[in-house]
């Protein structure tokens, strides 16, 4: 009996191939005339599907229409593309080929027991049962058989595999997407509970925009504009995270290494979308296990994701010791040893520019030595993080007064000796970063050519 089964399949595998040679030779329209009279099984408008549910082993699955989204007797999110795609299929059901019109024996065809059922409940309240058998010898189609036939058919095997699915399969693995320029937040911690925080901003001033500055800025551990070109590095890497294995989260998270202590991605979204991951162990080498924060939901994503773990803050923050536009300042005093010289602009905003009048210790200098002096000022960028404590006193001052939309303020930038070879650079008294000393002198000599 096993050898006839085989050998009738393998007559329907000579006839579809036969069959396809003409059947695409012939015009659309009797293609379509052909498929639909000798090869459709089941016809209906996908909306009119009410329930899908699929049985095989031990696998129960049910999916209910509800308008817009398909749901699932479970606490997952379903991947709304992949489940309109089974209803399609199951909506219209067509025929490779009939192998028997008549068949006493259904085991052996694997459809007694099935090896998975289909049922399609309407919005009519009607019931349409399907049964999938065993794979056909060439492997390229399954058996296939309705409830209220005794027809036995073929059936492709991607169509089979809508009904050979489990509740993984259906799950929306995407946990995160943005676009470029969409994310808008970031929080690392990372070893030791140490945290990076950076926050985008929209930037009003244009001059500064346009180098790239000021778009964003560094909450933690440092205020800082941050480094524009280092940041997107970073948003890309976290930009797209898949799901690519789910684990049951009812088993003790520490197996799986997520720990109260456990290292930490948070993202947020100008569509506020947002994802707060604890990073577990390393799987294997491609994949680490993460947990989401908000739901109870464990999964392995690509370990590429660790990357962001590996930037600092001084990676990511803007290296200039202290910019500002010029539009912006009304004076600066730079004060070494004994000498102060003040560089001064005179003349309203609302003046034209040729009106200005640019000073040094009171006396006019050209424009373009003005301002090429004034980028070489606060073109200063630190090198390092300052790890030791600044006791000594400043031997550089440069003290900005600026005028910042009719609010005055005042911000002194001080080189502090660190040993003969940086300076510590302190902002209103934080002295978190060191600067070559190089870099100050050849300043102070660009000051002293201009005097």
């Amino acid at each position: 009996m096993k050898t006839y089964k085989n050998i009738i399949a393998l007559l329907a595998v000579l006839a579809i191939l036969v069959g396809t040679y003409y059947f695409t030779k012939r015009s659309p329209d009797e293609q379509q005339s052909k498929q639909t009279d000798e090869n459709e099984i089941f016809i209906t408008e996908q909306e009119q599907i009410s329930h899908i549910e699929i049985k095989r082993d031990d696998i129960s699955l049910t999916f209910k229409n509800q308008g817009q989204d398909w749901s699932v007797d479970a606490d997952v999110e379903l991947d709304q593309n992949k489940v309109n795609s089974t209803a399609a299929s199951f909506a219209s059901i067509h025929a490779v080929s009939v192998v028997q019109d008549q068949v006493d024996d259904l085991q052996e065809f694997g459809l007694d027991p099935a090896t998975a059922v289909i049922t399609i409940r309407l919005k009519d309240h009607e019931i349409k049962k399907f049964y999938i058998g065993d794979t056909i010898p060439s492997g390229d189609g399954y058996y296939f058989k309705e409830e209220d036939s005794n027809s036995i058919y073929i059936v492709d095997k991607y169509f089979a595999s809508n009904a050979l699915v489990t509740l993984d399969d259906m799950r929306d693995r995407q946990l995160f997407f943005a676009e470029e320029g969409q994310i808008n937040y970031i929080k690392i911690k990372g070893d030791e509970g140490k945290i990076i925080e950076l926050k985008s901003q929209e930037q009003k001033d244009e001059q500064l925009a346009s180098k790239g500055l000021g778009s964003w800025k560094m909450i933690n551990p440092y205020q800082r504009d941050g480094d524009v070109q280092k940041i997107s590095e970073l948003a890309s890497i976290v930009s797209n995270i898949q799901v690519k294995e789910f684990v049951s989260c009812e088993n003790d998270l520490q197996q799986y290494g997520i720990t109260d202590d456990a290292k930490q991605i948070m993202l947020g979204t100008d569509d506020s979308e947002q994802l707060h991951l604890l990073i577990g162990d390393n799987k294997d080498e491609d994949s680490v296990f993460v947990k989401s924060a908000d739901k109870d939901l464990v999964c392995t994503i690509d370990s590429d994701i660790l990357e962001v773990f590996d930037y600092k803050p001084f990676d990511l923050m803007d290296k200039f010791a202290f910019i500002i536009n010029i539009d912006l300042v009304d004076k600066v005093e730079i004060k070494q040893k004994s000498e102060t010289h003040v560089l001064s602009i005179e003349g309203s905003e609302s003046e034209e520019q040729d009106k200005k009048t640019y000073k040094i210790d009171g006396k006019p200098v050209k424009e373009d030595k003005f301002k090429d002096f004034y980028q070489i000022l606060i073109g200063l960028t630190v090198d390092a993080v300052n790890e030791d404590d600044t006791t000594e006193q400043p031997e550089v001052e440069t003290i900005y007064r600026l005028n910042e939309e009719g609010e005055k303020r005042q911000v002194t930038v001080s080189y502090i000796p660190q040993d003969r070879y940086f300076y510590a650079v302190s902002i209103d008294g934080y002295s978190d970063f060191i600067i070559d000393r190089e870099k100050v002198d050849h300043m102070l000599k660009e000051l002293n050519d201009l005097l």
